[in-house]
This record gives structure tokens, C-alpha cells and sequence, in this order.
């Protein structure tokens, strides 16, 4: 029976007489429901399978298995599906080629959005508070750490090389990012997120979907 003034749900030592005074289970029970909301948040946001998810948000599930995934579609109606961005742009597994476009015919939604940093902060907080790594799995496959996801702010084209701004999506920071590459058929447009590992730049490329690496030199 609760307290004098106490809810029936309280759990002070009063009215939950277990263990020493209650106090301890209490704090177990929070503890345990803090964890819970915090891998569910996780879960629902797509962190827990893709490190991309934490400073993106994946803007479609695939139509398979549900999972929160990144979805892409071209000019000429090529669609495809990608489990996290920036290098090496893994294509999510469940659907072939020919089934991604029937699956992915009924979708409208837009290119991937990049997260607040108050949304990314909460994202990394509750990771941390139950000692989830989001770039474990990433590691774990591909043998290093992801590589840092950009944003094009600007470009400008002189002749053959490129030269762009950019603000860095992955870790979020206030500085601009500033670079120059050489190419004549690939140049990413304002909004487009790219992989930057500090000396190279991966693109993807919307006519086949293939990555495109590029040595960058930063100014």
C-alpha cells in the first residue's frame, strides 16, 4: 500500500519495501529504463546498424527486412538503397538490382537529411550511456574507422579542377572544409555528401551508382 500522499506506482522505500529499502531496486529499475529508451531511440533512428545514422538521417526502410536504410534515385529512374554513406558506400544487401526498382517505385521521400547537432548530441549521449560504439561494426568489416562525412557548401569549376567548400557532417564541426580536385567527368553538387579521409575524397556517382575516389589538396 503507497504512502501517505505517494503514488500507487512510487517506488521510495516507504511504499516498495524489497531488498534494503527499496532505494536500490528503485535505482535498478530507472537504470534498466534509461538502457531500454536509449537502445530503442537507437534503434528507431538506424545507429544501431549504421554509424551513418547518427549524424544522418536515413530517409527510407528497406522493404524486405525493414531496416532503416538510405535511398537514392537518379535522373533516369535508377534507384538503390545503401546501408550507410561516405566510403565505400555499402549497398544494402537485401534486394537485387531488378527488385530495388519495383520495391522502390511506391517511395517519394527525399535525399538523406543531415542531422541538427543537437539531434547527433543526443544520438552520441545515449550511445555512450549504454556503452554502445557506433563505429564498431564499421571497424569490425572494413579494418578502420569510417571516414568523415562532408557536406558541399559550394564548388567552383576552373577547367579540369575543382575546387570546394564544405562543412563536416561527420564528426560535426563549426569550421569549413576547404579543397581542390582534379576531374573533368565527376564534380559533386551543393548538398552532396561525400566521404573525406584527410587526402581523398570519395564521390558516388547518381548515373551508375559506383564510388569515385579522389586525391584532394586542401588549402
Amino acid at each position: 500500500m503507497p504512502g501517505h500522499n505517494h503514488y500507487a506506482s512510487c517506488l521510495c522505500g516507504w511504499c516498495h519495501k524489497t531488498r534494503s529499502n527499496g532505494y536500490s531496486e528503485r535505482h535498478e529499475i530507472i537504470s534498466a529504463f534509461r538502457n531500454f529508451t536509449a537502445l530503442s531511440t537507437l534503434e528507431r533512428e538506424g545507429a544501431t546498424r549504421s554509424w551513418t545514422a547518427c549524424f544522418v538521417s536515413p530517409n527510407a526502410s528497406c522493404p524486405v527486412c525493414d531496416a532503416r536504410v538510405f535511398f537514392y534515385q537518379n535522373a533516369h529512374g535508377s534507384r538503390v538503397f545503401f546501408d550507410a554513406l561516405g566510403w565505400p558506400w555499402p549497398k544494402h544487401p537485401c534486394t537485387d538490382r531488378a527488385s530495388r526498382t519495383k520495391y522502390a517505385k511506391s517511395l517519394s521521400a527525399g535525399s538523406p537529411r543531415p542531422r541538427s547537432r543537437g539531434e547527433v548530441l543526443g544520438l552520441l549521449d545515449k550511445a555512450r550511456s549504454v556503452s554502445f560504439d557506433v563505429n564498431a561494426g564499421f571497424r569490425e568489416k572494413w579494418g578502420l574507422s569510417p571516414w568523415d562525412l562532408l557536406e558541399v557548401t559550394s564548388i567552383e569549376k576552373r577547367g579540369f579542377e575543382n575546387h570546394v567548400e564544405a562543412r563536416s557532417i561527420s564528426p560535426p564541426l563549426d569550421g569549413m572544409i576547404r579543397f581542390s580536385f582534379t576531374s573533368h567527368n565527376h564534380s559533386p553538387k551543393v548538398g552532396d555528401l561525400i566521404g573525406f579521409s584527410g587526402t581523398e575524397i570519395s564521390l558516388l556517382d547518381p548515373e551508375d551508382w559506383g564510388q569515385r575516389g579522389y586525391k584532394v589538396r586542401l588549402f
